[in-house]
């Protein structure tokens, strides 16, 4: 879930998931959805790696 001063603007869903190719387990991202009002919208302190 994500939220923006307390409006749910988002969500994803996951599965981990192990791949014989790679003999390795993956993250395999499902479903990602943000509202119209704030797609496009890049934020710094979404965390490591961000930006």
């Amino acid at each position: 879930m994500a939220d923006r001063d307390g409006e749910l603007v988002g969500h994803a869903t996951f599965a981990r998931e192990f791949s014989t190719r790679q003999a390795a387990e993956f993250v395999h991202l499902d479903c990602l959805f943000v509202t119209e009002r704030h797609r496009g919208i890049a934020r710094r302190s979404a965390g490591p790696g961000a930006g």
